[in-house]
C-alpha cells in the first residue's frame, strides 16, 4: 500500500464567504494541484485492514515437513555412510519440499532459519558396534548422534538428534545418513512406520 501526500501551490488557503443568515463559509482555494494525495475514507482503512491481519496470519502459518520411511530398509553400513530412503511424508505450508530422488527437504524461497529433528529406529546387531545418524546441509554434516551397538538382534533401539536454530538459505538440501563402525560386514534393518517410532527427518521454518 503507496501512501503520498497531497501537494498543492496554496496550503492552508481558503476563501471566506459570508452567508445570508450571517454566517461564514470557507471554501478550500488550493490554487494549482500537483498531486491529489492519498484519500483518506473508509475503503483505505479497510484495504489497510485486510493487509494487516494477511500479514499476520502468514507470520503465524506453519510450515513443516517430517519426512519418513513407509517400510524397513536393510542397508549395508560397515564402516561407512548410507543415506536413509526416506520415501514419504507429511507436510503443513508450503516454504518447504521433498525430493523423492533425493531422500531429501528442500528449503523454500524467504526461509532464513529452520528446526531440524531426526529419529533413526534400528534393529540391534549381533557386532560390536556404533551407530551413528547424521544430517547433512548440502552434502556437509551439520549434526551427528552416536549410539553403542545392542548385541541382541530382536531388539529396537533409537537414536534422536535435535539442531534447534540452522541457517538456511533457499535450495539448501537436508538429508539424514546411518554410519556403523563395525568389526564385519554386517547390515543393519532401520525401522519403518510399522513401527511405535520410525525412523524420520522432520524440517520445520522458524523465519
Amino acid at each position: 500500500m503507496e501512501f503520498k501526500d497531497r501537494n498543492v501551490q496554496n496550503e492552508h488557503t481558503f476563501n471566506c464567504i459570508l452567508n445570508e443568515d450571517g454566517s461564514m463559509t470557507f471554501e478550500d482555494n488550493p490554487g494549482e494541484i500537483y498531486e491529489e494525495g492519498t484519500s483518506v475514507d473508509s475503503e483505505l482503512f479497510k484495504q489497510f485492514q485486510e493487509e494487516l491481519i494477511q500479514k499476520i496470519e502468514n507470520k503465524n502459518q506453519k510450515h513443516m515437513i517430517a519426512a519418513y520411511l513407509s517400510s524397513g530398509k536393510t542397508l549395508t553400513t560397515a564402516g561407512q555412510y548410507a543415506r536413509i530412503p526416506l520415501d514419504e511424508y507429511n507436510s503443513v505450508g508450503s516454504k518447504l519440499t521433498f525430493d523423492s530422488s533425493g531422500n531429501s527437504i528442500i528449503v523454500g524461497s524467504g526461509v532464513n532459519k529452520i528446526r531440524i529433528e531426526g529419529i533413526l529406529s534400528y534393529l540391534g546387531t549381533d557386532t560390536n558396534s556404533n551407530f551413528g545418524l547424521v544430517v547433512y546441509k548440502n552434502g556437509t554434516s551439520i549434526g551427528v548422534s552416536i549410539n553403542s551397538g545392542n548385541s541382541t538382534t530382536s531388539l529396537h533401539n533409537q537414536i534422536q538428534t535435535k539442531l534447534p536454530i540452522i541457517d538456511v538459505t533457499e535450495g539448501d538440501k537436508i538429508q539424514m545418513y546411518v554410519r556403523t563402525v563395525a568389526t564385519d560386514s554386517k547390515d543393519v534393518t532401520i525401522n519403518g512406520s510399522s513401527h511405535g517410532t520410525a525412523t524420520m527427518l522432520e524440517v520445520e521454518v522458524l523465519e
